[in-house]
C-alpha cells in the first residue's frame, strides 16, 4: 500500500507541477492539449486513490476485490477463503481444488500472520495449508502449488512425527 501511496503521490505532485500550480522555484507554461491531458490523468489518479482507499485496508487485504471472488479475500496478490468444514488434509485439498484453488502456501511471516489472523477471527485456532512431505521418515516438506519451501515457522519440537502412526505428512497452522 505504501509503495502505490508513494506513485500516487509522485504523480500528483508532477501533475501539479506541470499544470501551472505556483511552487516556491517558478510556474511552467504548458499547451492547452497537454494540460488537458494531465487534468484527466489527475482525475483518474484521484479515483484510483479513493478506489484503493475504499477497498484496501493497511494490512494489505481486501474484502471486494477484484479479481477475487465473492467470499474470498484479497491478500499480498492471492485470494484466500476459510472453511469451516472439518476435514482431513487431503480432503480439503480436494474441495479447495473444486473451486480451482489449493490449500495455501506460507511464503513470509506476513502469509503466516494473515492466515493465523483469518484462522482466529472465524473461530478456528487449527487450519490446514499446503504443506505436505512424500515421505514421513525424510521430513522434506513441499507445497502443494511447487512454491519453494524457504520459510518456516515451527512449534517448538515440530516436526516431530508424534500423531498419526508416526506419520505425520501433512502440515497445520496453528495460533494459540
Amino acid at each position: 500500500m505504501m509503495k502505490v501511496a508513494n506513485i500516487l503521490l509522485m504523480v500528483i505532485v508532477l501533475v501539479l507541477s506541470v499544470t501551472g500550480i505556483k511552487g516556491k522555484k517558478k510556474t511552467c507554461k504548458v499547451e492547452p492539449s497537454v494540460k488537458s491531458l494531465l487534468l484527466n490523468t489527475a482525475a483518474a489518479v484521484d479515483e484510483l486513490r479513493d478506489w484503493l482507499q475504499k477497498h484496501i485496508s493497511d494490512t494489505g487485504a481486501s474484502t471486494t476485490a477484484p479479481g477475487c471472488q465473492t467470499g474470498w479475500t484479497l491478500f499480498n496478490y492471492h485470494c484466500y477463503r476459510m472453511y469451516t468444514s472439518s476435514l482431513q488434509w487431503a480432503k480439503a485439498q480436494e474441495a479447495c481444488e473444486r473451486e480451482n484453488a489449493s490449500l495455501p502456501s506460507i511464503s513470509d511471516s506476513g502469509v503466516d500472520d494473515f492466515l493465523g489472523t483469518m484462522a482466529k477471527s472465524a473461530g478456528h485456532r487449527f487450519v490446514f495449508v499446503g504443506g505436505y512431505q512424500q515421505d514421513p521418515q525424510v521430513e522434506t516438506w513441499s507445497w502443494i502449488d511447487n512454491l519453494p519451501w524457504e520459510y518456516e515457522n515451527w512449534w517448538s519440537g515440530e516436526p516431530n512425527n508424534a500423531h498419526n502412526n508416526g506419520n505425520e505428512d501433512c502440515l497445520a497452522l496453528y495460533k494459540y
